[in-house]
């Protein structure tokens, strides 16, 4: 709950009201800079482990391969503060966080085209002018 909500205080008066759970905000606090600890360090352990393993590194083979793969990237803005402050946000700032996907899809073959008509949004010009117009560049 403390990583869902803005603080421990509302996390305490959350898992009383929806999960009828007695707990206060310090113990919380505590709970989670404890499990928060213990993911930090499974992280830099298996960290650790990628960057020591020996080279040349070998692809993982697929017992089934996919049909269709695809990779989806996204970035996003995160708050962040500053460490080893104390209770409440010192130093806020904002960071990039960039995230990768890797998808295993099925795809399927046609005789004909499944879709003949255009779909409505492709017909509307501004629409399409304005989807498209990045691409002018590359």
């Amino acid at each position: 709950m403390a990583g869902v909500v803005s603080s421990f205080d509302v996390a305490e008066v959350a898992l009383a009201v929806v999960g009828e759970i007695d707990v206060s905000a310090r113990q919380i606090n505590k709970l989670t800079v404890e499990v928060g600890g213990q993911l930090a360090s499974d992280r830099d352990e298996r960290t650790r482990e990628y960057v020591e393993q020996p080279l040349p590194r070998q692809a993982t083979e697929v017992d089934v391969p996919p049909d269709l793969a695809a990779v989806f990237c996204d970035g996003g803005r995160m708050r962040t503060r500053q460490e080893n402050h104390g209770p409440g946000v010192h130093g806020p700032h904002w960071r990039e966080m960039k995230n990768a996907a890797f998808h295993r899809m099925q795809s399927q073959s046609f005789e004909e085209d499944p879709q003949i008509e255009l779909p409505e949004c492709f017909q509307n010009e501004a629409y399409v002018e304005k989807m498209v117009r990045g691409l002018k560049k590359q």
